[in-house]
């Protein structure tokens, strides 16, 4: 009987043990007025706190993400994954290529600004920004903007370059100069190959290219550090020596993919941790 009630025991206690930690939805009302959410989990007093950008039209729950903030939670860090609302209240789900994009790069980067000044006030310690592909070059442009002394660390995962190529990139921008402001335009960008958008609004996103990110990171303190994959096909040829040129501190995992999945995912982590761990500046 009471060898039955210890492992009964032992069976509860590995359970606990293998939930994630709990972690709430809190509510933020945006600049632009639409309503916003995130995933917040409260760390221990004093260790910092991670804010986490996701992907181009993804969620806050993405999976590359959402391992990176259960695990970080359990390290005693305050986590925070908001999702871009793009212009939808309260969203919390992907958004996808053939939607009609009316939101800008700069409604994008004013979320982000929210979201810091709300965990400015919910947490003690330093703060460091954490995004993922876009989510990565919309926190280049955010720190290009605005300056914290709570921010000491901007971690870049999956930093890709832009597409389509810069050649092909000036052409569309004059094409697109030419055009009315409230013009739709179908035109690729990121991953999708067919974007949906107002001409100005895509052209603010086609603005930063490549050349202005790396411009970017070259002048901004604290310095960024990019993680890459070696396998992934998002990146421009160069691209790692091209960003080291910038001052970024750049680490690449040899056969990792755009979303470091796989057993990766336990490198991305160590990498994460070893620059949470870093002195300031360094």
């Amino acid at each position: 009987m009471k060898s039955k009630l210890t492992n009964t025991l032992a069976a509860l206690l590995l359970l606990l043990c293998s939930l994630p930690l709990w972690a709430e939805t809190v509510h933020l009302r945006m600049p632009s007025g639409i309503p916003a959410q995130a995933s917040f989990h409260a760390g221990n007093t004093g260790q910092g706190a991670v804010l986490l950008l996701h992907g181009f039209l993804q969620a806050g729950d993405f999976s590359t993400l959402q391992q990176l903030h259960d695990e970080l939670a359990e390290a005693g860090y305050t986590v925070l994954a908001p999702t871009i609302t793009l212009g939808i209240p309260d969203r919390h789900e992907s958004l996808g290529c053939g939607s009609l994009h009316l939101t800008e790069i700069g409604d994008e980067v004013a979320e982000v600004q929210a979201w810091v000044t709300w965990l400015k006030q919910h947490s003690t310690g330093p703060i460091y920004l954490l995004g993922h592909s876009h989510g990565a070059r919309l926190m280049v442009i955010w720190a290009s903007r605005h300056q914290s002394h709570r921010v000491q660390g901007l971690l870049a995962v999956s930093l890709t370059g832009g597409k389509p190529s810069a050649r092909q990139e000036r052409a569309l921008r004059h094409r697109l100069g030419q055009l009315p402001p409230t013009q739709l335009v179908h035109e690729p960008l990121s991953f999708c190959p067919r974007y949906t958008a107002p001409a100005a609004a895509y052209l603010g996103y086609l603005r930063w290219d490549d050349t202005r990110v790396l411009r970017t990171i070259a002048h901004l303190r604290p310095p960024v550090a990019v993680i890459l994959g070696g396998a992934d096909p998002n990146l421009p040829h160069g691209w790692a020596a091209r960003l080291r040129h910038a001052g970024a501190r750049v680490t690449v995992l040899p056969h990792a993919s755009h979303f470091m999945n796989s057993l990766h995912q336990f490198a991305l982590l160590d990498w994460v941790l070893a620059q949470l761990k870093a002195p300031p500046g360094s």
